[in-house]
């Protein structure tokens, strides 16, 4: 996998300021995305795999799959990226229908500055292991494969050696988590996302992981939970695409820019070759 230069989040025109303005990225929770099979796509692909392991791993598919399950509920914080800068399905659904903006982003920066995985993440003691960025896996063969690999990996047949036992156990279902995060339904494929993701465990101790401060948002008609990611301004946004229905002077963009403190020498400031009204 290699990470492009440049990935694009499409968002609102209020969304943009507040980026540019705070310079944070918003990470929102998976479960309310408008995709209602976030997180259970890979599901099915890991039930077939247990199913075939026949009698003698009864007991290990039993306990992979209680703690996979059990451990999935916990939420995972997305923002999410596309591969392409002026894609009309993107800002029909992400960006206002064509009026708002589209940041290209150096995700490698913001990577190191926080010191990502480079890899999906899963909720874990050591702060560093709850943040990272993968590319969005449609492929369902690749899908598939994923899965077996992990299990068939980590497999366990005698349970008295308890301690590799368990950690085999523990083992496939890290890695059947971390995946259920960047699989999708293939239907999706065009979006062609990569995620920053977060998995902070959240209990009534607080919230564990590399981002402390929970934000509260209202998201349709409930309040929703957010985690937002500081970014430092140099070498990270390398372009501002206006959608086809942005009215914005993009004399007005480099001013705001400028005014909020980036260097706009390597900024590319453009319009939507789109012709969509």
């Amino acid at each position: 996998m290699e990470t492009p230069n440049t990935l694009y989040h499409y968002c609102s025109v209020e969304t943009f300021l507040k980026i540019i303005e705070c310079k944070t990225l918003r990470l929102c929770n998976i479960f309310e995305s408008n995709d209602y099979m976030e997180r259970e796509w890979i599901d099915r692909f890991i039930e077939d795999e247990l199913n075939g392991l026949g009698e003698k791993y009864k007991g290990f598919s039993s306990s992979l799959r209680d703690l996979y399950y059990r451990n999935k509920k916990h939420p995972v914080y997305v923002m999410a990226f596309c591969e392409k800068g002026d894609l009309l399905s993107q800002w029909r659904g992400y960006s206002e229908d064509g009026a708002g903006f589209a940041l290209g982003i150096d995700i490698k920066n913001i990577a190191l500055e926080h010191e990502f995985l480079v890899g999906p993440p899963c909720p874990s003691t050591d702060d560093k292991n709850t943040i990272g960025y993968w590319e969005v896996i449609y492929d369902v063969d690749l899908q598939k494969q994923h899965v077996a690999d992990i299990i068939k990996r980590n497999l366990a047949d005698d349970p008295s050696d308890k301690i590799q036992y368990l950690l085999k156990t523990f083992q496939a279902a890290d890695g059947l988590i971390r995946w259920s995060a960047v699989t999708k339904n293939p239907a999706f494929s065009e979006e062609k996302e990569w995620r920053i993701m977060y998995t902070p465990r959240i209990d009534d101790t607080g919230i564990h992981g590399a981002i402390k401060d929970v934000k509260f948002i209202k998201k349709r008609n409930i309040i929703s939970t957010c985690f937002e990611l500081n970014f430092s301004q140099r070498s990270t946004l390398n372009e501002v695409i206006l959608g086809p229905k942005n009215l914005t002077d993009p004399k007005t963009v480099k001013l705001l820019l400028k005014n909020k403190g980036y260097d706009t020498t390597n900024i590319k400031i453009s319009k939507s070759n789109l012709s969509y009204r």
